[in-house]
């Protein structure tokens, strides 16, 4: 294996295991990431510095999914770039729906450091993972013009919550924060109590 290819696996480690430190010593400072537009939470994108791909994509699908990029086959192209081929598999942490998506990255490793990637994946994988489950029943959940409307549905309780509501409670919850036009969360209960 090449030391350029040691290098990727390496980030790809790092990535997995969201280490932070070893992502500094792979990764150069002036970073440039482009991201395939479309994906959640705005995620997609031109990102520009280590710290901006950090924190508003790795991190960020840190915290909508648990994933890991398992890279299949590293290419050297002629132009001293590697292209690498791979799939991201895991879950979305607020539906539990699973996720796979092909890959492919562009990289450009310069000096023992990594300083420039391209992905290209299936988006719409990430956000059909990201859907609340269809047997929602004790949550009525609505969004329109970047308004989250979250309302407990058990008004022949008084709204009280029991363990189906809670959980349900958190879905909506890591739902609304996924919200790319996230302007305002509403919590509010059907009938005359909210709980």
């Amino acid at each position: 294996m090449s030391a350029r290819h040691e290098i990727l696996m390496r980030f790809y480690r790092a990535l997995g295991a969201g280490d932070a430190a070893a992502l500094e010593e792979i990764v150069a400072a002036d970073f440039r990431g482009h991201v395939t537009p479309g994906l959640p939470a705005g995620i997609g994108g031109d990102h520009e510095g280590l710290p901006a791909m950090r924190e508003r994509v790795w991190w960020q699908l840190g915290r909508l999914f648990v994933i890991v990029a398992e890279p299949h086959e590293i290419l050297d192209l002629a132009d001293g770039r590697l292209l690498v081929r791979g799939t991201y598999r895991g879950h979305a942490r607020a539906s539990g729906r699973s996720l796979e998506a092909e890959f492919a990255h562009l990289v450009t490793v310069d000096d023992g450091r990594i300083v420039a990637l391209d992905q290209l994946t299936d988006s719409a994988r990430f956000v059909e993972a990201l859907e609340l489950p269809p047997e929602l029943e004790t949550i009525d959940y609505a969004v329109r013009d970047g308004v989250v409307r979250i309302t407990l549905a058990r008004p022949e309780a008084r709204n009280a919550i029991n363990l189906r509501l809670a959980t349900e409670l958190e879905i909506a919850a890591r739902r609304a924060v996924s919200e790319p036009d996230l302007r305002l969360i509403v919590l509010g209960g059907q009938g005359d109590h909210l709980t």
